[in-house]
């Protein structure tokens, strides 16, 4: 999806039977460093905790987002436990990781079962990792490459 205004969370629940959502932080939901929701994306933010409950949702962002904080001892990809641990009794096939880079949040994803939404939106080049802006900005352009090579 393009950012998580285009996240259908009733159609994650009662279709994909989704039953819990974990968010990274930075470029997803806030900005980088910025400890609440993005303005644009409030809308959408509470559309995830009515569809699925402020206990079935984990995010990296700070608590004014109104949800509890993952803090996890190891760097993504790696820290599954710590996500299962949180969310008790609910099966990894059943948790979706939304996050905006693929070497790490999708990776955390789908090394632990989650099913993974990946944005692509940065919410702002300021104060980002230069490196993972570079990536980005390589991803985005093989996308377009293969756009135009199936398009003729």
């Amino acid at each position: 999806v393009i950012d998580v205004r285009g996240i259908n969370f009733l159609h994650l629940k009662n279709q994909e039977r989704i039953r819990a959502m974990a968010f990274d932080k930075d470029n997803c939901l806030t900005a980088p460093y910025v400890p609440s929701i993005h303005p644009p994306f409030e809308k959408a933010w509470v559309e995830c905790k009515d569809a699925f409950g402020r206990d079935n949702i984990r995010s990296l962002v700070e608590k004014k987002t109104g949800v509890p904080v993952l803090r996890h001892a190891e760097k993504k990809p790696s820290g599954g436990a710590d996500l299962a641990a949180h969310l008790k009794g609910i099966p990894a096939h059943q948790v979706a990781m939304v996050g905006d880079r693929l070497l790490t949040d999708i990776v955390f994803g789908n090394l632990n079962g989650n099913y993974t939404i990946w944005t692509r939106h940065i919410v702002t080049e300021e104060g980002d990792n230069k490196a993972a802006l570079v990536v980005i900005f390589l991803i985005d352009m093989g996308r377009g490459w293969q756009e135009r090579l199936q398009n003729g």
